[in-house]
């Protein structure tokens, strides 16, 4: 048998107190019976006290606590085992070690700010994310692997000192290349690097690593500490007196945070940068906006021991020995009484029985739900709700459990439902809790509906305040209350933005509308002017052919003409042929007659004179 609550057993400290409270009370009740009757005769003369029944009322009474206290110890044998899936993320702290670090703009100092910011940061896990812790300063070591053992991952950190590196300096590119060692044979899961650092960079070249750890998959989200203005760095020499870091010269060093450098490396990887402020850190608003939404890995699936919870068993004797002990009122007993007792004792074990069932659903689903299985305690509060629907206990735990899971709307419900209950302690957590539902519910509506994600932050801003009116020393409801109030101011510059972009983009749209028409009355005086250019060549056009028909006209015209004048000189040509011919034959008649002389005048021209034809 093992225990789970170890810590009720404290309670055992009041047994001495309640002896001692009963025997005082059976001393006085005697002193007072001996005024009017003699000690050895008050068993028999005062009705309703007996010394037997009282004794025994008084141990029934001590075993009755001492049962309560064991449930409350909540007592466990018998286990069922049960596969258990881890689905969390892989995130790798890396911590600047740096003499640096060690300047006081941040108090207590950068370093020691850094560690309470990391512990916070862990404490937000769900127990499914493996989380590993690098140290850097010239040199980069692994102090801690990524685990799900946080207090081991604690005691890496609380070791942190500017001791932890022996080589000094600072080399980020080296710190940078050892966490993506780190993630090697890892591809289940988006791999993030959380680098804290003030960004002097004396070595290497971060922005190439940063390339490197790009190519392999790693995101660098960089948390910057310190301030711009920078300040002295404070230390402590070996004789324990308190001084500030010089350089070789002589001269003390002055740290500034670089902001420039660690925004590329952001930039680069595909990260985000956050500068860290005085009132807060960042990791908080890093994890909720950014790494939550990463891939997160599926672990092996490994059994584990569910132990069975028995606390329903000495409740359920402490609550017989209450009433056996409320029997003993007086010294006689009538039968009727002892039945009547009976009854209501048969009565009470019903609901009693219930109760235990509840109870033990209710706690078999809140060991799932630190385990990260949201689904199995998401049944098992509900077959809880089931069996008493108005505990308000399960329906917080059902509402927190559907939040977790991303179900806002119906998380509100049941956490409205809880925020009704009288319990202060389930009133101020169910506030608090339905203040987280509408932030997250107004984050998802920023990029769609800015005027309903500013409604949602503002009814989360009422919820934090009435948290923290009923608790002022809710330090977290206080915070988130500020932090809402910011937001929904920068939602508020979105949306003027939003209104000033729209007004611009109608005014552009009306400029380029009324350019539209310009160009469409241009384009029909273009249009018009073509027209009327068409038809001006379509008119000198037809000129032109007319002017060709009429060349044409003139061209048949004079080619008639041409072929007479060449049918004439055709004919002239047969006809001095024809001369030519006679002429010879008669210069053959008159050189065979003797005759020449007559004949001369008629002999015609050279046959070569040809007239000369025209050119066109």
């Amino acid at each position: 048998m093992i225990f789970a609550n170890h810590q009720a057993w404290h309670l055992l400290w009041l047994l001495p107190l309640i002896a001692a409270a009963l025997h005082f009370f059976y001393e006085h009740r005697c002193k007072v019976g001996s005024r009017f009757v003699q000690e050895h005769l008050i068993d028999e003369l005062v009705q309703g006290f007996s010394r037997t029944h009282y004794r025994l009322k008084a141990m029934l009474l001590m075993a009755a606590f001492l049962l309560m206290v064991m449930a409350l110890s909540r007592p466990q044998w018998g286990f069922t085992e049960r596969p258990v899936k881890r689905h969390g993320l892989d995130i790798m702290v890396v911590i600047d070690v740096s003499k640096s670090m060690l300047t006081q703009d941040v108090l207590p100092s950068r370093l020691e700010r850094t560690k309470l910011a990391i512990k916070d940061l862990v404490m937000k896990l769900n127990g499914s994310d493996h989380i590993g812790l690098i140290a850097f300063a010239g040199d980069a070591m692994v102090m801690c692997p990524l685990t799900y053992d946080y207090n081991g991952f604690l005691l890496s950190l609380d070791d942190l000192s500017t001791d932890s590196i022996p080589r000094g300096g600072t080399d980020i590119s080296e710190a940078i290349d050892e966490s993506v060692k780190a993630y090697q044979g890892r591809v289940d899961s988006d791999k993030a690097v959380v680098l804290v650092t003030d960004g002097e960079d004396e070595e290497g070249d971060a922005v190439a690593a940063a390339r490197r750890a790009r190519e392999k998959g790693v995101q660098i989200f960089t948390v910057g500490v310190g301030t711009r203005e920078g300040d002295l760095i404070q230390v402590t020499n070996a004789d324990g007196q308190t001084g500030f870091l010089k350089d070789a010269n002589g001269n003390v060093v002055k740290s500034h945070l670089n902001e420039n450098l660690l925004q590329q490396i952001a930039y680069v990887t595909g990260g985000a940068y956050i500068r860290s402020g005085a009132t807060h850190f960042g990791l908080d608003y890093l994890y909720d906006r950014q790494l939550s939404k990463l891939k997160k890995h599926d672990a092996e699936a490994k059994m584990a021991k569910q132990y069975n919870e028995r606390f329903q068993w000495p409740l359920t004797l402490a609550f017989i020995l209450l009433l056996a002990e409320a029997m003993f009122l007086n010294r006689r007993r009538s039968a009727t009484k002892i039945i009547l007792a009976v009854i209501f004792l048969m009565s009470f074990l019903t609901p009693a029985k219930s109760f235990a069932s509840v109870a033990g659903e209710v706690n078999k689903a809140n060991d799932l739900y630190k385990q990260g299985q949201f689904d199995d305690s998401l049944k098992l509060y509900q077959e809880a709700l089931d069996q008493d629907g108005k505990s308000p206990i399960v329906k917080y735990d059902l509402g927190t459990a559907l939040y977790k899971k991303g179900d806002y709307l119906k998380a509100m419900e049941y956490l409205s439902q809880a925020a009704q209950d009288k319990n202060l302690k389930i009133k101020l957590k169910a506030e608090y809790n339905l203040g987280n539902v509408l932030y997250k519910t107004g984050v998802q509506k920023e990029n769609t509906n800015v005027d309903e994600a500013i409604k949602s932050l503002q009814d989360a801003l009422g919820y934090y305040g009435e948290s923290a009116a009923d608790d002022p020393k809710d330090q977290d409801a206080l915070f988130n209350q500020d932090f809402v109030k910011k937001e929904i101011e920068r939602l508020k510059e979105k949306k003027q933005q939003q209104q000033r972009d729209q007004q611009q983009n109608q005014q552009q749209n009306q400029k380029q509308q009324d350019q539209k028409n310009q160009q469409g009355q241009q384009s029909q005086q273009n249009q018009q002017s073509q027209q009327n250019q068409q038809k001006q060549q379509e008119a000198q056009q037809a000129q032109q052919n007319s002017a060709k028909d009429q060349k044409k006209q003139q061209s048949a015209s004079e080619s008639k003409v041409q072929k007479q004048k060449k049918a004439k000189e055709q004919a002239d040509e047969s006809q001095k042929e024809i001369d030519r011919k006679q002429a010879e034959n008669l210069l053959e008649e008159y050189q065979e007659n003797e005759e020449p002389k007559k004949l001369l005048n008629y002999m015609p021209k050279k046959i070569d004179d040809r007239p000369v034809i025209k050119d066109w």
